[in-house]
């Protein structure tokens, strides 16, 4: 298990693998299980903190984002 975890740590300190799994996040897929590996590492409460927030607002953005575009595709289709 402490190999698992010192892979996982080491995953999150490449830039890249860091905003995959940002992405995942805000997709949300997977989300809970990055937010329970960060509990088992002892930050619980931060984790659970920058995850329900990301979840929220992240979502919540992706949402708005997507009925932009199907609006302005239905405004560009009505002209």
């Amino acid at each position: 298990e402490r190999l698992l975890d010192l892979i996982q740590h080491h995953k999150l300190q490449q830039p890249a693998n860091a905003i995959t799994a940002i992405f995942e996040a805000l997709t949300l897929e997977g989300w809970s299980t990055q937010m329970n590996f960060m509990i088992d590492t002892g930050n619980g409460s931060i984790a659970v903190g920058f995850y329900l927030l990301q979840v929220i607002f992240g979502s919540y953005f992706i949402l708005n984002l997507i009925l932009a575009v199907i609006m302005g595709s239905f405004t560009k289709f009505e002209n």
